[in-house]
């Protein structure tokens, strides 16, 4: 049976499927047949495409470090004409038995591939336990916890506590010890940034393009910009992690340059994504990113080049449309600040909510589904409509658990990071900080998909954090 087994392993076939799997090329050809699925509705597929790949990822391959790829398209799967999302398409698309039940089997491949890469690294004695692994833990009960001896306790709260355990500490646990330390690893990470960036540019360039009432009068109707799969918040955070990781490859690629220019239109999209998140945030990183890349970075002549001759560029559109420019500016922040106090889009009627929902409940919080913070959306919605507010979040849904459980991840993570400081995990922190940024006026860390990317790069950056590591995978790969 073992012969058998290792036969199967070694041949042809699969040993073809494992070199794809790792190869440079498996995020863009990734980024092209979600492309194609989103806008010719073969939703299924793509569901199939990605779950299939992921599971296989985690059978065959012995760094499952391409499962980022996985985590990031699957955040930008459904098309608008499938989307059972009110907001967007309601359609009946995934409750028809020829949809659904081939969705069922490859979910469930997909979860076996999951479960057995865990079992099989815990029986062969890789999995390492650290202390971020018992902080994500305590992390997990303060989730499971939530809203405990609340009179308006529900089902939901424990299931919805129980996905985020899966996707905090579950993926943490598999990726973290199924991982190879090395500079072409950080490569491959960014390449599945740039990848993915590629496709936000796309969908935006068409959404812009062809959806009406986008542009009205030479104003912006950022309500307009909505995908299959979210809305310009989303697009934001999505568009945002990956400016560190393009910029990044900008500086250690032989063209690099190329880099630069997708970098520079990444920020373009993310301005035009009318996200005010990301307007704060990418002004904040992108010059950090930039500095970095000129400082550290190869090509540094023909990237500051590319740098000046864009700014100089900015500089003259701004010159001659300033005065719509800054118009468009000062609607787009104009419910900030109304009389005098925040509103922020009604985010701080949320924040004063979370504060109450404390105060009431101040031990396991109010739950995720209870109090005045958080409330179930309507349709085929099951994530709750949360704080946007990461920290008030937190307090409101786990209590003081939750709070100092979080505090204590958190400062772990920090740690780690300062232990071995180059400019590889460096990239990573960027985009960490990414995700934590805007999710200090939304919902992201809690949104399914970027919580899997954040909990990726947390296992890198862990698993990275002893400054021997590169020589040490380098050994064990030559025995």
């Amino acid at each position: 049976m073992t012969e058998f087994i290792l036969k199967i392993k070694n041949s042809a076939a699969v040993v073809g499927i494992k070199n794809f799997l790792s190869s440079d090329y498996f995020p863009f050809v990734t980024a092209a047949l979600t492309l194609i699925s989103y806008y010719l509705g073969l939703d299924v597929f793509l569901i199939a495409y990605i779950g299939v790949t992921c599971g296989l990822i985690f059978l065959l391959l012995d760094d499952v470090s391409p499962v980022l790829t996985i985590f990031l398209f699957m955040g930008a799967m459904l098309s608008m004409q499938n989307s059972p999302s009110t907001v967007r398409g309601n359609s009946d698309y995934f409750f028809k038995p020829e949809i659904y039940i081939p969705i069922i089997f490859v979910v469930t491949f997909l979860s076996g591939s999951v479960i057995y890469r865990l079992v099989n690294t815990c029986i062969k004695g890789k999995f390492k336990l650290t202390p971020v692994f018992f902080g994500l833990c305590a992390l997990s009960v303060a989730f499971l916890l939530n809203g405990a001896a609340q009179k308006d306790y529900d089902i939901k709260n424990l299931m919805f506590s129980a996905m985020m355990t899966v996707f905090f500490l579950g993926i943490f646990a598999v990726v973290k010890d199924n991982i190879i330390i090395n500079k072409k690893l950080y490569e491959k990470i960014a390449l599945a940034f740039a990848a993915f960036s590629i496709l936000l540019i796309v969908e935006l360039a068409v959404v812009y393009g062809v959806n009406d009432g986008v542009i009205v009068n030479g104003e912006v109707n950022r309500n307009k910009i909505i995908f299959g799969w979210g809305v310009y918040t989303y697009y934001g955070v999505l568009a945002g992690m990956c400016v560190p990781a393009v910029t990044y490859l900008a500086g250690v690629k032989k063209h690099g340059y190329v880099y630069t220019v997708l970098s520079i239109l990444t920020i373009a999209a993310c301005i035009f994504s009318c996200s005010r998140q990301a307007y704060l945030c990418m002004a904040l990183i992108y010059p950090v990113c930039l500095v970095l890349l000129l400082w550290k970075g190869q090509n540094r002549k023909i990237n500051a080049v590319i740098l000046g001759v864009s700014a100089i560029i900015i500089t003259v559109i701004i010159g001659i449309y300033n005065e719509k420019i800054f118009a468009s500016l000062k609607k787009l922040f104009e419910n900030f600040v109304i009389d005098g106090e925040i509103y922020g889009s009604g985010r701080a009627a949320l924040w004063r909510g979370a504060i109450k929902d404390f105060i009431a409940a101040p031990i396991f919080g109010a739950g995720f589904y209870g109090g005045n913070a958080n409330s179930i959306l309507t349709g085929f919605q099951f994530i709750p409509n949360m704080c946007h507010n990461t920290v008030l979040e937190m307090l409101s849904s786990c209590g003081i658990i939750g709070l100092a459980a979080y505090c204590v991840h958190r400062v772990q993570t920090v740690i780690s990071y300062f232990k071995n400081i180059t400019l590889e995990r460096t990239m990573l922190a960027l985009v960490i900080i990414v995700i934590l940024f805007m999710s200090l006026f939304d919902m992201h860390i809690f949104n399914i998909f970027p919580t899997m990317v954040y909990s990726f790069l947390v296992s890198v950056l862990v698993k990275s954090e002893k400054k021997n590591s590169d020589a040490q995978t380098a050994q064990t790969v030559q025995e």
